[in-house]
């Protein structure tokens, strides 16, 4: 039984590990993507003000 509670252990504490990589691989995709987004609304806005230049 001691060996299937350290087994149970182990287990845990890598799910726990795999959530935490999860969720701070959730956060740069996020920031990734926000980044992107703002990136994509600048170009349009630039592109949009070029067309009302000429």
């Amino acid at each position: 039984m001691k060996t299937k509670k350290g087994e149970i252990r182990v287990h845990r504490g890598k799910l726990d590990e795999l959530t935490l990589t999860t969720s701070r691989l959730k956060k740069v995709e996020e920031r990734l993507f926000l980044m992107t987004l703002k990136r994509c609304s600048l170009t349009v806005l630039t592109m949009s003000f070029k067309s009302v230049e000429t």
